[in-house]
């Protein structure tokens, strides 16, 4: 397992699709409770972050997805 988190609660958020130039994509959201919030990565990655607040260095069509799930709204 990637991160050895065990989900507890999963809800589905919404599920969108985006034509954008280079491609169409289909994308399912999902509001997931884990067990701790202690994360133990696998040899696939080196590091990761929690986030709370939209970042400034996204990617344009990540910021309009996650802006269209209403994740930071205040």
């Amino acid at each position: 397992m990637e991160t050895e988190l065990q989900p507890i609660n999963i809800t589905q958020i919404s599920t969108m699709s985006h034509i954008w130039p280079e491609a169409h994509t289909v994308t399912t959201y999902y509001k997931v409770e884990v067990n701790t919030d202690e994360v133990k990565l696998d040899k696939q990655h080196r590091e990761y972050r929690w986030i709370n607040t939209m970042e400034d260095d996204l990617h344009p069509y990540l910021v309009e997805m996650i802006e269209n799930t209403g994740l930071f709204r205040e």
